[in-house]
């Protein structure tokens, strides 16, 4: 008798919690469609984790995106004064208060939602993620040897899509999450952004959890090039998916 064939195996899964610091204001329409190409991998992220200092909009901006995507498990939290630090802008009398880099991915490491989780994605949150974000990331990891995955973190630069006008946003972010990548890529005439510039960091729980670490601004100038220093420094296994 015939053996019978053999169901596929699953993709490989990553215990993987993604986070941003998101802008907001009354009109995110650069983040809603990158928020809205994340439901895609809604199967592949244990959580997604939403930080800002500003609770009251913080909650209503998650509210709307529960709306728009309940398929993502989406957690808000708020920062505390601990993962702030002050900056002040060229011509601008006040000073600020916006999340840190330690602050922040301290933040996301101690959330209760993330516990089971072994690796944290930061990203930029206006960036659009293909659909295979997370199975392409797994895949990664998995060819790491084990030993060397709490040293090795993942980043890439971005494509600039600057013919992603307002009618194209407001027909994306109605569309299935699983063709947001694919719509934005063929409208919008997208280009390799310079490669200093880095928009998502990938990496195993404590990596960035290390004294000295200065406490840079989220968004700042030059914060990621630090980064990126820090992790060609520290990690044996430096990884880039594009």
């Amino acid at each position: 008798m015939a053996r019978e064939p053999s169901a596929p195996s699953a993709p490989p899964r990553l215990p993987l919690a993604l986070f941003t610091c998101p802008r907001g204001g009354a009109q995110p329409s650069d983040e809603l469609v990158a928020w809205h190409s994340w439901a895609a991998l809604s199967h592949q992220l244990s959580v997604v984790l939403f930080l800002s200092p500003n609770s009251s909009s913080l909650y209503l901006l998650v509210r709307e995106i529960r709306n728009r995507t309940p398929s993502l498990n989406l957690v808000a939290l708020q920062l505390d004064e601990s993962a702030l630090v002050s900056v002040s802008s060229e011509g601008e009398p006040e000073r600020t208060w916006v999340p840190s880099i330690a602050g922040l991915f301290a933040r996301a490491e101690s959330a209760p939602e993330a516990a089971s989780c072994k690796f944290f994605a930061y990203v930029n949150s206006d960036i659009v993620l293909p659909p295979n974000f997370g199975t392409r990331l797994a895949a990664v990891f998995a060819a790491v040897p084990r030993r060397q995955r709490a040293l090795t973190v993942v980043s890439a630069h971005r494509y600039d899509c600057p013919m992603l006008n307002g009618s194209m946003r407001q027909r994306i972010v109605t569309m299935h999450p699983t063709h947001v990548f694919e719509a934005v890529w063929a409208a919008a005439k997208c280009r390799p952004h310079k490669p200093t510039g880095k928009d998502y960091f990938v990496y195993h729980r404590g990596f960035w959890r290390r004294p000295g670490l200065p406490k840079f601004s989220i968004g700042r100038k030059m914060y990621d090039n630090y980064l990126v220093e820090v992790r060609s420094t520290d990690a044996p296994m430096r990884g880039h998916l594009a």
